[in-house]
């Protein structure tokens, strides 16, 4: 049996679905945000701990190659001494063997057998001793490739907190945790891996063809910590904005109902004094909750046509509707207008509609106190999203700044490799820049960088992306590009800075020339591979003399 409710409950229950259903309706645009935010979130923490582990890696393989090439130069002076070239010379075994205890990281090859034997986790640098043009054996200096140069690694690469593992062959020889020994994660290739009951993300390098190679293990409990963290900051955030809403919806209920009750019986009566000012605060914390103008404009819409009981309403900018609710004919003269101050390029106007015998005095003043708010939540929102763009862009050249530019390259990079389309970098430097400065002051050096960022805005596609990655150094990315497209336009801007000019006091011409570093993408390489081979091109182009182009396909180190 139906048990009948009371006009009470009736009213109660009433006002608690109207809130249900406004939270509803934001669940979608809100969680979407969340979502998004999160996923992005979750992007920039992964990729800051794969750039410390490849910049850790970089620095350890760096370190490892001066290592290498000191031994070469240490075997070299070697085979050049008597008492070396001696004892090969007659095969005397027992005086090499007492050369080697003295110097217990060199060996000799003689007469087919090495004295003495090889250290284990060494690595030979080998060279001939020859005299008098005659090969008389092979001497080998050996650079220890164990916990001993694996510490000396570890200074070498400042690290934070990834851990260092030397390979050999796939099999770890030091810095391994827990004891485990296979590391079989593709070279230059981030990886989750499970070693030792915890989970690492994993980068290397092979540093030697004979299957040498460094990695960097970053513990995943580090980056997924913050991750989980801003999730639970996240999912608060869209609870209590839920929460908010729903609680808006709650409290306009009975000016929606009554105007539902209302409708064809004359004026509707005022909001109460409690009501005006629980529905201004609920909807002024509703607008804090959102920094996106997209998901404020129609909150600020609905609350107020609901809140003043209006029978419609729209927002217009520049006499344009972007936006309405309810009834809304052609407006005219009763129409409510109310400013909301600048949205975009234009005025953005509230236009209320006024139900049956228009608005009261406490309506309307109820109408432009939810303005007041609407106004400052969308200013708000306007300012936050100009400190998010000067998070990525330069302020002097308005270019995307390094942050940026690396986020899209890294992107592309993933994009090329999809579907194998072509991708090329220019890298250029502004040659002698700090004379500019010196001569002129930093004043004409800022008009000289902006003069260099207009001329690259002009040159390039609507598809490439130019950034000044700082200081005096600028880059282009160009998607469905090759190396030689990548350097055409590279000869193009050179000769094009070459030509500009910007006027310094006295009425001098002040002109740059610019040094260009080109490569293109290749399977199995990163974004910051790839800048690191179009920097080592710029160099070699500065070292040619500067205002020159210089194109590589592969890290000159």
């Amino acid at each position: 049996m139906r048990i009948p409710l009371s006009g009470e409950h009736a009213r109660l229950l009433s006002r608690l679905r109207l809130g249900l259903a406004f939270a509803a309706i934001s669940l979608v645009p809100l969680g979407t945000a969340a979502v998004l935010l999160g996923l992005s979130s979750d992007r920039t923490e992964r990729q800051g701990a794969d750039l410390r582990a490849e910049s850790a890696v970089r620095l350890a393989a760096i370190e490892l190659v001066q290592k290498l090439n000191a031994a070469d130069q240490t075997a070299a002076a070697l085979a050049r001494l008597p008492e070396v070239q001696g004892p090969l010379r007659r095969h005397d075994r027992a005086a090499l063997a007492r050369y080697a205890a003295q110097h217990p990281s060199v060996a000799f090859t003689s007469g087919g057998a090495r004295v003495p034997r090889i250290p284990r986790h060494g690595i030979p640098r080998s060279t001939s001793v020859v005299a008098a043009g005659h090969a008389l054996g092979r001497i080998s200096v050996f650079v220890p490739f164990d916990e001993q140069m694996l510490g000396m690694l570890r200074r070498a690469a400042h690290l934070s907190d990834e851990r260092l593992v030397l390979v050999r062959n796939g099999r770890a020889v030091a810095g391994a945790p827990n004891g485990a020994a296979a590391l079989t994660v593709p070279a230059k290739t981030h990886r989750r891996i499970e070693l030792g009951g915890k989970r690492y993300r994993a980068f290397g390098v092979q540093v030697l063809p004979t299957g040498e190679a460094i990695y960097a293990l970053t513990p995943a409990a580090r980056i997924d910590a913050p991750i989980h963290r801003r999730h639970r900051i996240l999912a608060l955030a869209l609870l209590t904005s839920l929460l908010a809403l729903g609680l808006i919806g709650f409290a306009v209920a009975p000016a929606v109902l009554a105007t539902v009750r209302g409708r064809g019986r004359g004026s509707q009566p005022p909001p109460t004094p409690e009501e005006v000012r629980e529905v201004s605060a609920l909807i002024g914390h509703a607008l804090e909750a959102t920094h996106d103008p997209k998901a404020l404009l129609p909150v600020i819409l609905e609350a107020t046509v609901q809140a003043t009981r209006a029978r419609g309403g729209r927002l217009l900018v520049d006499g344009e509707e972007i936006l309405r609710r309810g009834a809304v004919g052609a407006g005219g003269a009763d129409a409510l207008d109310i400013d909301l101050g600048l949205h975009g390029d234009g005025a953005l106007i509230l236009e209320l509609i006024p139900p049956r015998g228009g608005f009261s005095a406490e309506t309307r003043e109820l109408a432009h106190s939810l303005a007041v708010q609407a106004a400052t939540a969308l200013e708000n929102a306007r300012l936050h999203g100009i400190v998010q763009r000067q998070a990525v862009t330069d302020e002097l050249t308005e270019l995307p700044n390094r942050r940026r530019f690396m986020e899209t390259l890294e992107a592309e990079v993933r994009r090329a490799e999809r579907f194998g389309a072509p991708l090329g970098l220019v890298l250029f430097d502004l040659d002698d820049f700090k004379l500019v400065n010196d001569r002129h002051g930093h004043q004409v050096g800022d008009l000289v960088l902006k003069k260099a960022g207009e001329v690259l805005l002009e040159r390039i596609r609507e598809v490439d992306l130019a950034g000044r990655l700082g200081g005096e150094e600028f880059a282009v990315l160009l998607p469905g590009t090759d190396l030689a497209g990548a350097v055409s336009l590279a000869e193009s801007l050179r000769l094009a800075l070459g030509e500009a000019a910007v006027l310094a006091a006295g009425g001098e011409d002040v002109r740059v020339t610019a040094s260009f570093g080109v490569t293109e993408h290749s399977r199995e390489r990163t974004g910051s591979d790839l800048l690191a081979v179009a920097d080592g091109a710029l160099y070699q182009a500065k070292d040619a003399g500067k205002n020159a182009v210089v194109a590589l396909t592969h890290d000159p180190l």
